[in-house]
């Protein structure tokens, strides 16, 4: 029960594993993205490479998106104000990654 957030205070126990989680998940996508680049440099035409270049680099920059606007979302208490633009930004993210195509 040491990781249950404080009802008092707001305050929210941050687990060192939780830091050590990030960089793991984050140096997983590099990896992966890196791996997937190198291969398809040699073995398919230049625009599958940049496409996979590309598509790597948009789903870097939605994880950082998204774990930023979920913090912020999870960091309103009643003490402090709220984060109106970042949850504004998380509810934008929301229908721009779920819109469907017509």
């Amino acid at each position: 029960m040491n990781v249950i957030a404080d009802n008092l205070t707001g305050a929210h126990p941050h687990a060192p594993e939780d830091a050590a989680l990030e960089r793991r998940i984050l140096r997983g996508m590099f990896a992966a993205v890196a791996l997937a680049a190198a291969v398809s440099a040699l073995v398919a035409p230049w625009r599958v490479t940049t496409g996979l270049l590309l598509g790597g680099a948009l789903s870097i920059f939605n994880h950082h998106w998204l774990r930023t606007s979920i913090a912020a979302a999870l960091r309103v208490t009643e003490s402090q104000p709220r984060p109106r633009m970042k949850l504004a930004r998380y509810v934008l993210r929301y229908f721009i990654v779920n819109r469907e195509e017509t």
